[in-house]
């Protein structure tokens, strides 16, 4: 079961039809996600259900694909079910979740340490709706006592419901910022958290052209986190990019010999 902190969403299912297909055969009813941030941890809590609308969709509802990083994560999977009509089935104790290590930028020499936690779901059918619940807890040391997040409001599918809910008591106060017609949420006290929730219903999907620049992001945002100023970002990142205070004896002939081959150091 997810920590008491959390408040658990209940889906409510509704018939899947054929016109599902621009979302791959499936439609997302739920997507439920709650960050609650203290001056030493961060934990995110994520609920995701959706329809099997058509054969096309089976595949991706059939395969939970998780990916955390265990050097500062630890992943926990509180629930998976199938929900067919009344019954409920639960997938969780009679899978096998299978952890694997796939470095995903290996070609350019870049290893994270990335694991992905995999579940494949038997006997999922036509008009199933499969939902799942797990918590990540832990955050990148890299980034000190900074905090930071972004909520999504649209997403490029159709989706039934979008609930956000932020837990903050950290040492900094938060600070937000709404991009492209989002909403700020006006805070209350939860157990001595401030609390910021976000409950959207019957959202449109919202897609991008496929020649638009990458940088080029329209979609509803907050994002969320301790920063006051983009000096600040600076000054953390200074210190990951400090040259060596020197060069050893081989290296140091390699730079003097460019240096005398040409008339200035540009």
């Amino acid at each position: 079961e997810p920590e008491g902190w959390v408040r658990v969403t209940e889906v409510s299912a509704k018939a899947a039809t054929p016109s599902s297909t621009s979302n791959g055969g499936v439609q997302y009813l739920l997507f439920d996600q709650q960050v609650r941030v203290t001056p030493k941890q961060q934990s995110h809590y994520r609920h995701l259900a959706m329809q099997v609308a058509n054969e096309t969709g089976l595949g991706s509802a059939s395969h939970v694909e998780l990916n955390f990083n265990p050097a500062y994560q630890t992943l926990t999977l509180h629930f998976v079910n199938v929900r067919r009509g009344t019954q409920v089935i639960p997938k969780l104790a009679r899978g096998t979740v299978k952890v694997l290590h796939r470095e995903r930028e290996l070609e350019y020499r870049v290893l994270d340490g990335t694991r992905t936690a995999n579940l494949f779901l038997e006997d999922v059918r036509v008009g199933d709706v499969v939902e799942y619940g797990y918590t990540l807890e832990g955050f990148n040391p890299v980034f000190g006592s900074s905090r930071f997040g972004r909520f999504d409001l649209q997403w490029s599918v159709p989706l039934d419901r979008l609930r956000y809910r932020l837990l903050w008591s950290g040492d900094r106060p938060v600070r937000m910022l709404a991009r492209n017609g989002a909403r700020l949420a006006e805070p209350t006290r939860a157990g001595g958290f401030e609390q910021y929730e976000w409950d959207v219903r019957q959202i449109a999907a919202l897609t991008v052209e496929q020649d638009a620049p990458s940088w080029y992001d329209p979609y509803p945002s907050v994002s969320w986190g301790t920063g006051d100023s983009w000096r600040e970002v600076v000054e953390w990142a200074l210190p990951l990019y400090q040259s060596p205070p020197s060069l050893n004896g081989e290296l140091s002939a390699v730079v003097r010999d460019i240096a005398r081959s040409h008339a200035t150091d540009e």
